[in-house]
């Protein structure tokens, strides 16, 4: 089983990530090419990597042509640390995985080593990003910083869309929806057995939406008020900082229902790794060897 692919799906809805910034989401572009297009060749997508890293970034403000400029040679060293230095660290990782998730004792405790060691592999990107997105900061205009604002609110009011206004009940059914199709994609057809286990874990996920809409309006407040005393303050590059590594700003009731939901997510694909038939990991081997061959060759340039 592609169990980076299931991380990814599992959480998109009620494991909400932390209130968005730029650079979470040009890293989010990076792991989302990395582990979760299991429709797309890898390579055809992480080589138009640059190209869409710079739309995610006119997605939330229109530049100047010095802003794109600076944000353009940023993505092109960004990109080419990232290929030499991490996807061969990607590649290992997954070789690993592989001949773990082979063993018939393998555990969801196990598996979430393998989720800090992803989390290990984000926090790098992050701050190799970090000088890049506080000198872009520091050159927004009062009217690109507004803009900046008022696409993330656009954002957060779209994601309450998604996420709380359909349900308790029309949610957990989407999420397991997703969830199966993202592991049909990696293991192929599901048996009815596969299936009831997802609804089950699906039913377990305490819903979090409504936490990560609260996170984002402190997220955006606090944004405000750094972009404002930027010209005041000796501290600037450390506050932006301190706004893209947000998790310890979690309150705790958020933070246990968050930890709730990773580990019964790890315990799913755990047990689902050892459900799966003779062809189902057939089908899981190739999956994840086509991501150890497309990353080393990337790798390779």
């Amino acid at each position: 089983m592609a169990a980076t692919e299931l991380q990814s799906s599992g959480h998109s809805s009620d494991c909400a990530p932390s209130p968005p910034a730029m650079r979470v989401r040009l890293l989010g572009l990076v792991l989302v090419c990395a582990f979760a297009l299991s429709g797309c060749s890898t390579k055809i997508t992480y080589n138009f990597l640059d190209w869409w890293m710079g739309w995610l970034v006119r997605d939330y403000v229109t530049l100047e042509r010095g802003q794109r400029r600076e944000v353009r040679a940023a993505i092109d060293s960004f990109h080419d640390w990232h290929r030499t230095t991490q996807l061969p660290l990607y590649a290992d990782t997954l070789a690993q995985l592989q001949a773990d998730l082979r063993q018939p004792d393998f555990s969801g405790d196990e598996l979430e080593k393998y989720g800090e060691a992803m989390a290990g592999f984000w926090e790098t990107a992050l701050q190799q990003l970090s000088p890049a997105v506080v000198s872009l900061a520091a050159s927004l205009s009062e009217r690109q910083v507004r803009q900046v604002h008022d696409n993330l609110e656009k954002q957060r009011l779209e994601f309450a869309e998604d996420y709380v206004e359909p349900g308790v009940e029309a949610l957990q059914k989407q999420r397991a929806e997703r969830v199966q199709d993202t592991l049909q994609s990696a293991v192929g057809r599901l048996n009815d057995e596969q299936k009831q286990m997802i609804r089950l874990w699906s039913e377990q996920i305490r819903p979090i939406a409504a936490f990560s809409i609260d996170l984002r309006v402190l997220w955006q407040e606090e944004f405000l008020q750094v972009m404002a005393d930027r010209g005041e303050t000796q501290d600037f590059a450390q506050r932006i900082d301190a706004l893209m590594f947000y998790t310890d700003r979690w309150p705790d009731e958020y933070r246990q229902a968050v930890d709730h939901n990773e580990a019964l997510t790890y315990r799913l694909m755990a047990d689902l790794n050892r459900s799966l038939t003779q062809k189902q990991q057939l089908r899981r081997d190739k999956t994840l060897q086509r991501y150890i061959d497309d990353f080393r060759a990337l790798a390779e340039g």
